[in-house]
C-alpha cells in the first residue's frame, strides 16, 4: 500500500465483466484493523532508477563535441548517420544472397565484414526466423578467437543471456560474464553451475572488477547501466553488440559509445519498437536502430547487412510479409515449404499453410470478444485431431504447445485464459517476439476499430501484425469480426495499416 508500513500479497484480478473488475488481496490479521483507516491505491511507491551515469557521460560527451569538435569513431558514424568505416579503402558490403549463395560463404562473408570494421557502426537487420542469434554467435565466437574483447547489451536481461547463452557453448574455454539484473542471478545459479560452466561468470554490477581485471573477459553481457561505467571506458572493447537494438535508446546508446571501438546494431526496426513517454523532440525518441536507418523498412546495402532468408516460416506466410514489409526482399528457405497441417476432416482449417482468415460476428465489443473465444476455442479442439508436418518432413500430433494464441488487449488475454485455461500459450504480442510455433491463432478482439480503446493504429499497426503473424512456422489463423477492414481512414498512414490487414485476411 501506498505511503503505509502494509505488505500486500496473493494479489488477484477477477474480470467481471468488460466494465467491472474485482481486485482481492491478502494482508496480516494484524495490520487488517488500518484499512478501515488508509485510503486504498492501486499504486505503489514508484521505483527509483537511477540514471545520474548516463546523463552525465551525455554531457561529457556533448561538451567535448561543443569544445573539441570531435566524437568517438562509433559515435560519430551514429549521430551523423554515415555509412560504415572500414580498414581497406574497399568496403566489402553489399552481403547479398546473390552475391554469397552458398550458407557457409554468406556467413564467412558477414564475419569478414565484423572484422573489417575501423571504429565505426554496422546495423544487422534480422526480420523474424532469419537467423539473427545464429549469426551472432558465430561472428562473436570468431571475433574472439582473434583475441578481441566483446560486449553484448540490450534493454533486455533476458535477451543478454539468451546470446550469451549461444556463445559459451561456442566458446566453453574463454572467460565470459553476465553482469547485473536480480531475477537472472537467480535463474543464471540453477542453469549455469560453476561446476558445468566454470568459466561463465554472474556478477551484480562493474564493481568486481577491483578483484577481477575486467580485460580478463573475452565476453561480457550488460545494460547500458554497466557499460557507462568509468572502468569501461578507460579500456574500450574492441566490439559491442547491440541486441534488440529497435528497442533501445538512441541516448543510451551514444551515452555508452565509448565503452567500445565498433559497434553492432542487431535487430529489426519492423517488429516491436521501444516503449518511450514524455516529449522527445526531432528524432530525439527514435531507437538506435530507427535512428541510423532513417525510415527505411529495409536496411540500404551500403549500410549494413538485411538477413533476407527466414528458416521458420512457410513460403506462403512468408510472402505476404515481405511483400509489404520487407520491400519482396525476405525469402523462406527451401524445405519451410515441407511446413504443413494435416486435418482429416476439418470444419474451419481448410488450408495446410498461408494465412487464414476465419469471420466472427459480433457488436459493440472493445477490447474482448466471447464470440472470438468459441470460435478460438473450436479452432484448438479441430487442431488436436491432426498432425503437424516439421521441415525436414518429420509428422507429429499437434498438441496445446504447438499453438500460440495472440490477442492486442490485455482484457482478451486473461478472457481466452479463463476459458480457454492457462495450460495454453496465450499473450500479448510483446510476449511472443522471438518465438515461434507450428500454428498461431490471432485473436482481432474488437468489433469496431474507430471504437476500440487504442484506435486504428494499434489494432492494425504493421510492426504489431508482422510479430504476430512471423511466430507461424506453417499456419496463422486470424480471427476478427467480419467487415473489420470497412472503417473510416484519416491519412496515408492509417490507408495502409488497413491495406496491409486487408491484404493478409483476403489471401
Amino acid at each position: 500500500m501506498q505511503n503505509s508500513d502494509i505488505k500486500v500479497k496473493s494479489i488477484k484480478f477477477t474480470e467481471l465483466n468488460e466494465q467491472q473488475g474485482e481486485i482481492s488481496f491478502m494482508v496480516k490479521a494484524e495490520q487488517a484493523e488500518m484499512l478501515s483507516d488508509q485510503s486504498i491505491t492501486l499504486f505503489a511507491d514508484e521505483s527509483f532508477i537511477n540514471t545520474d551515469a548516463l546523463e552525465n557521460k551525455l554531457c561529457e560527451i556533448t561538451e567535448e563535441y561543443f569544445e573539441k569538435g570531435r566524437l568517438s569513431g562509433a559515435a560519430n558514424t551514429i549521430i551523423n548517420q554515415t555509412n560504415p568505416q572500414f580498414k581497406s579503402t574497399d568496403s566489402p558490403l553489399p552481403i547479398s544472397r546473390h552475391r554469397y549463395p552458398d550458407d557457409t560463404e554468406y556467413l564467412n562473408a558477414i564475419i569478414s565484414t565484423i572484422q573489417a570494421m575501423d571504429n565505426s557502426c554496422l546495423c544487422i537487420q534480422g526480420p523474424p526466423g532469419s537467423g539473427k542469434s545464429f549469426t551472432a554467435k558465430h561472428v562473436i565466437s570468431a571475433l574472439v578467437k582473434q583475441g578481441k574483447r566483446i560486449g553484448i547489451m540490450s534493454n533486455s536481461h533476458a535477451a543478454i543471456l539468451h546470446l550469451l547463452t549461444s556463445v559459451i557453448k561456442e566458446l566453453p574455454d574463454s572467460n565470459i560474464a553476465k553482469v547485473g539484473g536480480f531475477k537472472t542471478q537467480e535463474i543464471f545459479k540453477e542453469t549455469y553451475p560453476a561446476e558445468q560452466y566454470p568459466n561463465f561468470y554472474y556478477r551484480g554490477g562493474m564493481s568486481f572488477t577491483n578483484s577481477q581485471p575486467y580485460q580478463s573477459f573475452s565476453v561480457i553481457g550488460a545494460t547500458a547501466y554497466a557499460f557507462v561505467k568509468e572502468v569501461v571506458h578507460e579500456d574500450p572493447l574492441d566490439y559491442l553488440f547491440v541486441d534488440e537494438a529497435s528497442q533501445v535508446a538512441l541516448a543510451n546508446l551514444i551515452a555508452i559509445s565509448g565503452a567500445t571501438k565498433n559497434i553492432v546494431l542487431m535487430g529489426d526496426q519492423m517488429q516491436l519498437e521501444q516503449p518511450i513517454q514524455g516529449s522527445h523532440p526531432g528524432n530525439s525518441g527514435a531507437s538506435a536502430l530507427e535512428f541510423m536507418l532513417k525510415g527505411h523498412a529495409v536496411i540500404p546495402e551500403e549500410k549494413g547487412i538485411f538477413l533476407e532468408r527466414t528458416y521458420r516460416m512457410h513460403p506462403a506466410v512468408c510472402q505476404p510479409l515481405s511483400e509489404v514489409v520487407y520491400e519482396g526482399k525476405l525469402t523462406a528457405d527451401k524445405d519451410n515449404k515441407n511446413q504443413a497441417i494435416n486435418i482429416d476432416n476439418p470444419k474451419y482449417i481448410a488450408q495446410q499453410n498461408g494465412i487464414l482468415s476465419i469471420p466472427v460476428n459480433h457488436e459493440g465489443n472493445t477490447q474482448s470478444s466471447e464470440e472470438e473465444v468459441a470460435i478460438v476455442q473450436q479452432l484448438i479442439d479441430e487442431l488436436k485431431t491432426g498432425t503437424f508436418t516439421n521441415k525436414q518432413g518429420k509428422q507429429s500430433p499437434i498438441t496445446g504447445k504447438d499453438i500460440l494464441i495472440v490477442a492486442p488487449y490485455n482484457m482478451q488475454v486473461n478472457l481466452l485464459k479463463e476459458k480457454l485455461g492457462e495450460d495454453l500459450k496465450i499473450g500479448t504480442i510483446d510476449k511472443f517476439q522471438g518465438q515461434e510455433a507450428p500454428v498461431v491463432i490471432i485473436s482481432m478482439a474488437v468489433s469496431d476499430v474507430e471504437d476500440s480503446s487504442r484506435g486504428l493504429g494499434f489494432v492494425f499497426d504493421i510492426n504489431r501484425l508482422n510479430v504476430a503473424i512471423s511466430r507461424a512456422q506453417a499456419l496463422a489463423i486470424v480471427v476478427a469480426n467480419e467487415g473489420l477492414e470497412n472503417c473510416h481512414v484519416t491519412g496515408l498512414e492509417q490507408m495502409e495499416k488497413v491495406g496491409f490487414f486487408t491484404e493478409l485476411i483476403m489471401r
